[in-house]
């Protein structure tokens, strides 16, 4: 008899009394792609880059556009693509697949940077973005016996 996914389950449950399974949903360049503001809390300067959902041409991630971000750190003028990751957050990406900067979920109202760590930039969303969604979802079943 072949085994199923759900026998081998049950016979856990039944073997350990108690089984849980966790599943996770990735992230959609939709989710978190679109326009957003990049601002250096020093400097008070502002810019707007967009996160693409197409793919980069060096296939790394998705491609961006940085437009005159330069002003607030001129390594971003190397940034080609982006990645969104439920653990790393999110990754600006060189050609090469150096991470140029990296921003994560904070308290405040968008993500800020970790790398480079002698920066403080804030980005945020210019559309409706509930910063709560880029937080990984995950399922559990419990089942006890």
């Amino acid at each position: 008899m072949k085994k199923t996914l759900l026998s081998r389950i049950l016979k856990a449950v039944v073997v350990t009394g108690v089984f849980s399974v966790v599943a996770t949903v990735p992230a959609r360049a939709e989710l978190v792609g679109g326009v957003w503001s990049l601002s250096d809390v020093l400097s008070a300067s502002t810019c707007e880059m967009e996160l693409l959902a197409s793919s980069a041409e060096n296939g790394l991630g998705n491609a961006i556009t940085t437009g005159d971000c330069q002003k607030i750190y001129g390594e971003i003028s190397k940034v080609s693509a982006w990645r969104w990751d439920y653990e790393e957050g999110l990754s600006l990406l060189s050609d090469e697949g150096d991470q140029v900067l990296q921003f994560d979920l904070d308290e405040l109202d968008g993500l800020t940077s970790v790398k480079p760590e002698s920066r403080f930039l804030i980005l945020e969303p210019l559309r409706s973005l509930t910063l709560s969604s880029l937080i990984r979802p995950a399922y559990f079943i419990t089942a006890q016996r």
